[in-house]
């Protein structure tokens, strides 16, 4: 069974999480974007809710997803004050990549990571 309802001959794809029937719209194609995810469709937004960069590599996570609250400022995006928030590795396990994380925004993460590592030539964390 999939996440499909058909309204007036049209095929309507519903979100597996949030049960919505939008997703994001790309301007060029004209066409809606959906992630299909074990079989069942997965909007934008919530697709961007689980997945993670670890090591350099895309991961989606099911076990956990981002709520847009900072653990360390409690700033929320649903009140307006940030606009996204990230996880922060407190210690890093190759073998579970959500093992001691928390949620925080841009800002504290930057602060987090400014005080414990050192930037590479471009800029970037090493």
């Amino acid at each position: 069974m999939t996440n499909n309802k058909i309204k007036s001959g049209i095929i309507k794809r519903i979100c597996q999480f949030c049960n919505s029937d939008k997703s994001w719209y790309d301007n060029k194609k004209k066409v809606y974007l959906w992630r299909k995810i074990n079989g069942k469709y997965t909007c934008h937004k919530c697709y961007m809710k689980r997945r993670i960069i670890f090591k350099d590599k895309r991961l989606r996570v099911f076990e956990k997803e981002l709520t847009g609250i900072c653990k360390l400022c409690n700033r929320s995006i649903e009140k307006g004050e940030i606009k996204q928030t990230q996880f922060h590795h407190t210690e890093y396990h190759d073998n579970n990549p959500l093992e001691n994380t928390i949620e925080i925004c841009v800002k504290c993460h930057y602060d987090q990571h400014k005080t414990t590592r050192k930037r590479d030539i471009n800029g970037r964390f090493i």
